[in-house]
């Protein structure tokens, strides 16, 4: 096993960070199995209101495709819910 040096993580999570509903990537891993096959695991925030299987989807599409990732395992994050904020009557 062993990082691939050919990829640029930084321009990766940027990619994927630009995907519909994605706000944010973070603890993004990409290495090397036995011969050349790649292997990545990332967490995804997701956007309010954006659909985690849709997201996920897309994000391994990107992978696979551009950069030929054939294993992604992709932890999707709901953004927290909004806290309610209670007015004291008056």
């Amino acid at each position: 096993e062993g990082a691939p040096r050919h990829l640029d993580l930084d321009a990766i999570a940027r990619e994927v960070a630009g995907l519909a509903g994605v706000a944010r990537v973070h603890d993004l891993h990409i290495w090397t199995v036995g011969s050349g096959f790649l292997s990545m695991s990332a967490h995804v925030d997701l956007l309010a209101g954006a659909d985690p299987e849709a997201v996920r989807r897309s994000v391994h599409r990107l992978l696979h495709q551009r950069y030929e990732i054939a294993h992604t395992t992709i932890q999707t994050e709901s953004p927290p819910p909004l806290l309610q904020v209670e007015t004291p009557p008056l």
